[in-house]
């Protein structure tokens, strides 16, 4: 994990918060020679998750590669699959600003008050998981599987 931004704004400034990321992200990701980023949102179940979705897909991020997953199992299950792995040190995380207040939330969870990081990161590491493992490439030629795959 190389980054993590979070935010509590209007709506409008959600928007502008996450369409300045998405170009930050594209940014960073070009210089270095990557592809740009998908973006992933998790749908909210209803047809006002459905809408929100369409929104940003056709309003806020219509220039980036944009798709969104709807939530599989209770959240705590979701969380606890990636919590065993953290565990396993099979996830690790840059040091940044934004890390004593992820890890109080992640330490917090269930009882805390948010946990809106604890989802990002469930599903994010969901998204890893099921994605097509590609070898990693360490210096002096030796390689291994994605640890990111199930």
């Amino acid at each position: 994990m190389l980054d993590v931004r979070r935010t509590r704004r209007s709506p409008l400034g959600v928007e502008q918060f996450i369409k300045r990321a998405a170009e930050e992200d594209r940014a960073w990701a070009l210089e270095r020679g990557y592809s740009p980023p998908t973006i992933l949102m998790e749908q909210e179940p209803a047809s006002a998750g459905k809408t929100v979705i369409d929104h940003y897909r056709r309003n806020v991020l219509a220039a980036y590669e944009f798709r969104s997953a709807s939530a599989s199992g209770p959240k705590h299950h979701r969380a606890a699959i990636v919590s065993a792995r953290a565990e396993a040190r099979e996830v690790f995380i840059c040091r940044g600003p934004w890390m004593g207040e992820f890890l109080d939330e992640l330490a917090a969870f269930p009882q805390g008050p948010h946990d809106d990081q604890v989802d990002a990161l469930s599903a994010a590491y969901e998204e890893l998981a099921q994605a097509e493992a590609e070898p990693i490439v360490f210096p002096g030629g030796s390689w291994r599987e994605s640890p990111w795959r199930i």
